[in-house]
């Protein structure tokens, strides 16, 4: 995560160094932690050892997302103050658990945007392009039916209705396409939006967006993930430009 709404991260002081420096500390922590794992093996079943480092794996994770908000909200002369909820948000949590370390998140950016600051949802730097996603916050396994109103209404029960989604990916398309242009970044940017617990039914569609529910989620999850493609120039440029727009909010650190 190099960049949560508001706050200092020392990303922005070096995005190339430290996310570098994060990736080796991530995997030298979790390989001290095989290495005691194995030297105990010899007392251990290997379906044991393997639970056990499954558990491992999780604790190991959870702990380092706790690394991962302080990365981005201190640096070694700043901090800013973050919202407990983000400690426990599980969006948050799952999206910095489940990518791999080529990609870059960017969660509730504030960026200066034409006179003006505009909050974002999510962005999603990957080698090959940008994922401008909006989430779906409906109700569990409901059928959100989608149009171009400013509501999209539950097809069972019409008075659920939540905010059309596509309000938000626009928007940030919109930013972030600027941001690109002005700092001369050719990398492809994708309008997504994601409805990780409900179905979205949007037969008249616009064929530029990707829709992603409750019923793909978890297959665009492993598709995107299979490449295993390195950090690319571009990527490192646009993540750079991006963070050069955001607003930061901090205070000197006394300790």
């Amino acid at each position: 995560m190099i960049k949560l709404q508001d706050y200092v991260s020392r990303y922005e002081e070096d995005l190339s160094e430290y996310s570098s420096k994060f990736v080796r500390l991530k995997k030298r922590r979790w390989q001290a932690i095989v290495n005691t794992l194995e030297q105990r093996g010899s007392r251990l079943k290997n379906i044991e050892i393997a639970k056990r480092k499954t558990a491992l794996k999780q604790s190991f994770l959870d702990k380092l997302f706790l690394s991962q908000i302080q990365w981005a909200s201190t640096t070694i002369s700043e901090r800013s103050f973050v919202q407990s909820s983000y400690y426990t948000d599980p969006r948050l949590r799952g999206l910095l658990q489940r990518f791999p370390d080529s990609f870059f998140v960017m969660y509730r950016p504030v960026m200066r945007f034409e006179k003006t600051e505009v909050e974002l949802e999510v962005l999603l730097l990957t080698p090959s392009m940008i994922f401008c996603i909006a989430f779906l916050n409906g109700a569990e396994e409901a059928v959100y039916i989608g149009s171009s109103s400013h509501f999209w209404r539950n097809a069972v029960n019409a008075d659920d209705k939540v905010l059309n989604p596509l309000i938000s990916a626009n928007r940030m398309s919109t930013v972030v396409k600027r941001i690109f242009k002005n700092h001369k970044v050719d990398l492809p940017i994708q309008r997504t939006v994601i409805s990780e617990n409900s179905y979205i039914d949007y037969p008249e569609g616009q064929s530029d967006v990707l829709f992603i529910d409750k019923h793909d989620y978890e297959s665009w999850l492993r598709k995107l993930k299979a490449p295993r493609l390195p950090v690319k120039r571009m990527q490192m440029l646009g993540a750079k430009a991006l963070l050069d727009s955001c607003k930061t909010v901090a205070i000197k650190r006394t300790t």
